[in-house]
């Protein structure tokens, strides 16, 4: 559910990331497969790609989870790798698919900011979700980096408020 998914699962991996970050350390391949949960601990694995902001972003990592830039040779930074990728892993777990598995097959083979364009917010596969996750998660998947969130931080903080109301909301 929800609730569960948000207390003991994205609060936790957003905090995780927060300090990963503020240690300069980029994961580089978040993904749904990379992030556990243990009962109800969340555990963020998988660091065999990672590098230090200093270093820049990965040129690794899971298609489908990269952003944009990674395809197309703009600038890499390691933190908005991370913030795209999460948001996309996010948007699977909440929704319970990859946005990109509905893309019709003439756009295969296309840039990824043509895909973008048409992944629907999560609210309008899961009513239940509401605009204010929209909100979160379709940042977190600009197509360009500057309108993304800048920081975990301001990624986490963003989503907490979204939850809280959400919280407030009768479904």
């Amino acid at each position: 559910d929800i609730l569960r998914f948000v207390e003991d699962l994205a609060l936790p991996v957003l905090d995780a990331f927060i300090f990963l970050h503020k240690t300069g350390i980029i994961h580089g391949d978040i993904k749904p497969e990379n992030i556990g949960l243990q009962g109800r601990q969340s555990k963020v694995m998988d660091f065999g790609l990672a590098t230090t902001l200093a270093e820049g972003g990965t040129h690794g990592g899971t298609p489908g989870y990269l952003p944009p830039e990674t395809f197309f040779g703009g600038s890499l930074s390691g933190s908005q790798q991370d913030i795209f990728s999460l948001a996309m892993t996010f948007y699977v777990m909440l929704v319970g698919h990859h946005p990109f598995q509905d893309i019709p097959e003439a756009l295969h083979g296309k840039p990824t900011g043509e895909w973008l364009s048409l992944v629907k917010p999560p609210s309008k596969l899961r009513a239940e979700l509401g605009e204010d996750f929209d909100l979160v998660i379709m940042n977190g998947l600009a197509l360009r980096p500057e309108d993304r969130f800048q920081t975990m931080a301001e990624f986490e903080g963003t989503f907490r408020k979204a939850f809280k109301l959400w919280e407030t909301k009768p479904f």
